[in-house]
């Protein structure tokens, strides 16, 4: 068995896999646009294990901008893991990773993260190999009605190509004094909606009091769901002021707000009658790269269980 990368292997194969294991269509064109626009990729975009020119497993290896109490740093990023459905569990995943580690320590990165899911298989997998939770995700539900008596004045735009800069400009100003998931590459909002993989242009929504800017959320809508999937405010602003703007524009019964556990923002809802899981099943893992760095020096380094650490499943593979 070999372990190539992605140039050199079948991409045909490259997009079964990836539609077996994600539904994800890897195809050349899109692996193009990964690497053209999203800065966090390495050149080689992702290491294969290859068979008698069968695909049998993928990871993915990113570059993650971080911010820590040291001061700006890189991480490595873990994504679109996975072993083809056939040849589960006969290692391959295991020497997938170990190659994906030796070449972020090569890099000289420090520390590598990812985002999963408690439910799913992958979770106990990285356990296995030295990765711990660091943070969770919350949620908050509650019903239409409620939400609707706490407008105040806040104005929803759907988000244009013109408008993502400065979104991002806002992701700056409320970053600037947290840790963790704080940094971004320039334009990251334009290139990751060119990409349009995980970002959407008509999911984007900007939050505006009077002229001002002042946040941006990431939301789904049905007949039955609002889904806010992500949203920054600058300056702690009124979170459920702002779910209720968000939600004129929709009919549905109840509104369901996802964001990191230990933000302030959930005291607010919940005094608003939301009702809140602190942890849900989504999570981010983190271990360390090199053997000097214990899990206390990494709590402290990040500022993991303050307010001070940010996430967002955007900065998250």
């Amino acid at each position: 068995m070999k372990i190539l990368e992605y140039d050199a292997v079948d991409p045909f194969s490259v997009l079964d896999l990836n539609l077996l294991c994600f539904r994800f269509a890897l195809t050349p064109e899109m692996a193009t646009k990964i690497r053209r626009l999203d800065d966090r990729a390495f050149p080689f975009l992702a290491i294969y294990a290859v068979d008698n020119g069968r695909v049998l497993g993928q990871v993915g290896v990113f570059r993650l901008p971080v911010m820590t109490t040291a001061g700006p740093e890189d991480v490595g990023g873990i994504w679109a893991m996975c072993t083809h459905p056939a040849y589960a569990r006969q290692g391959i995943g295991s020497m997938l990773i170990a190659e994906a580690h030796a070449r972020m320590r090569a890099a000289g990165l420090r520390f590598v993260a990812l985002g999963t899911s408690r439910h799913w298989v992958s979770h106990p997998f990285y356990r296995r190999h030295g990765y711990q939770d660091i943070a969770h995700f919350a949620a908050a539900l509650a019903p239409r009605t409620m939400v609707a008596e706490h407008a105040n004045g806040i104005t929803v735009t759907k988000a244009t190509h013109d408008m993502l800069r400065e979104a991002d400009l806002l992701f700056r100003q409320v970053a600037v004094s947290k840790i963790g998931f704080a940094r971004r590459h320039d334009d990251f909002l334009p290139k990751m909606v060119m990409i349009g993989d995980d970002v959407r242009l008509e999911d984007l929504r900007l939050l505006h009091h009077g002229r001002d800017l002042i946040g941006y959320a990431a939301v789904q809508d049905s007949d039955t769901l609002f889904k806010v999937n992500d949203i920054l405010l600058i300056d702690e602003g009124d979170i459920v002021a702002a779910v209720a703007g968000l939600m004129t524009e929709s009919n549905a019964r109840y509104v369901q707000v996802t964001m990191n556990n230990h933000s302030p923002h959930l005291n607010n809802l919940r005094q608003a009658g939301f009702q809140v899981a602190s942890n849900t099943l989504d999570v981010i893992m983190l271990r360390s790269l090199v053997d000097e760095i214990d899990a206390a020096a990494t709590s402290t380094l990040f500022g993991l269980g303050t307010y001070q650490f940010m996430m967002s499943w955007m900065d998250v593979t």
